[in-house]
């Protein structure tokens, strides 16, 4: 059985185990399921290194301004499913992109890199809320909660490399599918200052599949003016997300830091 398999079945059975226990806890049983629904916008730096057999081949920079330049579709959102403390949680991130950039060869000469690339990145896992505690006296207030989660990260590239010879390096064309599905664990912290302005902050770590991944962690940050409409929660909000992916496919080594500001639209259903 594959790791995803196993992975989505392991969420599953802890996302029963958490309904079952709820549903015994006083006052959380009766709680309604609410649908918090994100989309955003990541304007990130994603700075690579690419080896193949072991012989770094490209270093790019890839920073905003090109990746702007080579996309040609993305989408990144992010949906909870509530019931009183507990959270099923899935994040999704696609990009269709196309690069062509250039390095200096052993012998100072200008080569060539293309790359393709048509990639997932889906975050998806269970959470669970402890609090919210009221942190002033007497006030509403300011109010903290904690939510510790498990889950999975699953990225898929499908990915096209071609890099011009040089005087002392033949040419390389590389057409691979780098794929794998991680588990993860993590800690998020909720601090409402007011009926209007949050902040919370949470980041996640994880290590599987040793022969394709090394190691992936992320952290991110978020500020949000909450409002209604319709009488439904809505919120605008701001913040910082940086991703670390170091992963190995042979001959493929890709070490991928993903970074920059993000700013969205949040709604509750």
């Amino acid at each position: 059985m594959k790791l995803g398999h196993k992975l989505l079945i392991a969420l599953g059975l802890i996302g029963a185990s958490m309904i079952a226990a709820a549903d015994g806890a006083p006052g959380v049983g009766d709680a309604p399921w609410v649908l918090k629904a994100k989309v955003y916008g990541w304007l990130p730096e994603a700075p690579a290194a690419i080896t193949v057999n072991q012989q770094e081949v490209a270093n790019l920079p890839e920073d905003l301004d090109t990746i702007i330049d080579d996309m040609k579709m993305a989408f990144m959102g992010e949906f909870e499913l509530h019931k009183g403390p507990l959270s099923f949680f899935v994040s999704p991130v696609y990009f269709d992109g196309e690069d062509d950039s250039h390095f200096t060869g052993l012998a100072g000469e200008r080569r060539q890199v293309t790359i393709k690339e048509d990639i997932w990145l889906i975050d998806y896992g269970v959470g669970w809320e402890l609090g919210p505690w009221k942190l002033g006296e007497g006030a509403e207030y300011p109010t903290l909660s904690v939510s510790p989660f498990v889950g999975a990260r699953f990225f898929r590239d499908e990915f096209e490399l071609d890099v011009d010879p040089g005087l002392f390096d033949v040419g390389l064309r590389v057409r691979t599918t780098v794929e794998f599905n991680t588990p993860f664990v993590g800690l998020g912290a909720y601090l409402k200052f007011s009926e209007r302005w949050s902040f919370e902050v949470e980041g996640d770590y994880g290590v599987a599949d040793a022969s394709e991944v090394e190691e992936t962690y992320q952290v991110s940050s978020i500020i949000g003016y909450h409002f209604k409409i319709k009488e439904r929660s809505a919120q605008w909000f701001v913040g910082y997300r940086y991703l670390e992916l170091d992963l190995e496919n042979e001959p493929i080594a890709i070490d991928l830091e993903v970074k920059g500001p993000l700013f969205g639209f949040g709604m509750e259903f």
